[in-house]
């Protein structure tokens, strides 16, 4: 399953705690990121400081620790995304099920045709056309009757 095309079903059939584990997970990312380009600019600066300011090296030897420090976050971003993954992983597989189910679909009996629908399912929101349409339709689940009570056309014309 493609869970870039069918992210926000899959998050809106996702349960809770998995939501705020993948949100969780997802601010690591962003924070060592963002650190990580922070510390790289104000490696930079002090660099470009020192050396306007006749070399400087007072203010140029600040731009070690800042360098080292953008190396140890983007060792920490690969680990933190490292662990996104799993949280994520655990959304497509737990909610697979339910997200065909909320589609009208229901799961086939191999891997292989599950394989096959769910590329049908992300080719038809990408492109809706009837061939994607009509291969979708042998996955259709049968939809269940109801028995809805009656409505009296009368009463609804009299409370108009």
């Amino acid at each position: 399953m493609d869970s870039q095309t069918r992210w926000y079903e899959l998050l809106a059939v996702t349960p809770q705690y998995l939501q705020l584990e993948i949100e969780s997970a997802q601010s690591s990312v962003d924070f060592f990121i963002a650190m990580l380009y922070l510390s790289a600019v104000f490696g930079l600066a002090c660099l470009l400081f020192g050396a306007i300011n006749h070399l400087n090296v007072s203010v140029m030897v600040l731009s070690v620790p800042a360098f080292l420090l953008t190396f140890a976050c983007h060792s920490l971003a690969l680990r933190a995304i490292d662990s996104w993954g799993q949280p994520i992983h655990a959304m497509v597989n737990l909610g697979r099920n339910k997200l065909a189910e909320s589609l009208g679909l229901k799961l086939p009996e191999t891997i292989q045709e599950e394989k096959l629908m769910w590329g049908l399912v992300s080719n038809y929101a990408i492109q809706p056309n009837e061939e994607y349409g009509a291969a979708l339709n042998a996955y259709r689940a049968t939809p269940t009757r109801t028995n809805a009570p009656s409505v009296d056309q009368n009463s609804l014309a009299q409370d108009v």
